[in-house]
């Protein structure tokens, strides 16, 4: 092969979070455990965008989304969703922090100057099951 190599990442694979800090899961049947039982919301926020509710989603993935040849492992979506469960908006990151800072950045977007943000507490929403 000549030319420039592009280094090849790990195939997609599974994580869990310790902490806040994503660590791979070689083993399926102690990720399934910990997915089916662990609490991944990083923050579930309802903010009101010209008259309507929108649900504003993040949380932690599990699986690596990043489908390219290299970069980070994609592990955290934000979601913002409208009445009808429809999404609107969105974006994939790789880190915790990062997945805040999107979040925010997705609030201030959508949520109107007078309602208040109506924050939902990280552990009363859950995926089903």
């Amino acid at each position: 092969m000549g030319g420039t190599e592009r280094p090849l990442r790990p195939p997609p694979g599974k994580y869990v979070l310790e902490g806040k800090t994503p660590v791979r899961e070689p083993d399926l049947a102690k990720w399934r455990a910990w997915f089916e039982t662990s609490d991944r919301v990083v923050r579930f926020d309802l903010v009101t965008c010209h008259g309507r509710p929108l649900l504003i989603s993040t949380i932690f993935l599990g699986l690596n989304q990043n489908l390219g040849l290299d970069g980070e492992p994609i592990l955290f979506e934000s979601i913002v969703f409208d009445p009808k469960g429809l999404t609107v908006d969105g974006e994939r990151t790789a880190t915790w922090d990062e997945a805040e800072a999107i979040h925010a950045i997705l609030v201030r977007r959508y949520a109107d100057a007078q309602p208040a943000v109506v924050e939902i507490p990280a552990g009363t929403c859950h995926t089903a099951r």
